[in-house]
């Protein structure tokens, strides 16, 4: 089930979740929590489609939960030695959501 931030701001550690960037969304994983509720997130950096790669050095930001888009049911899982994919129904439920924060929908 995905839930949007705007319906329910709250995330744990270890939940994958989507954040807008350029208008792409980066998946990332909730690595840790702080006292005002900022989940510091290490992201992957989008390629092509629901494929998603880690860069050489960790891409980690601190975010309150407004600023994320929506929890990732499922987490991305390898296809090689340096990618990862979404779960196809995920890829396409989380770029609706995006659509519809952005006003394209």
């Amino acid at each position: 089930t995905f839930l949007s931030a705007t319906k329910v701001p709250s995330y744990e550690e270890s939940d994958w979740v989507a954040v807008i960037y350029d208008d792409a969304f980066w998946p990332g994983i909730v690595e840790t929590i702080d006292e005002e509720k900022k989940c510091s997130i290490k992201f992957m950096k989008p390629v092509a489609g629901a494929t998603n790669k880690y860069t050489e050095t960790d891409d980690i930001s601190s975010l309150p939960p407004n600023e994320i888009l929506c929890k990732i049911p499922n987490p991305p899982q390898p296809i090689s030695n340096r990618h990862w994919a979404l779960n196809l129904e995920d890829y396409v439920e989380v770029n609706q959501i995006m659509a519809t924060a952005l006003g394209m929908n």
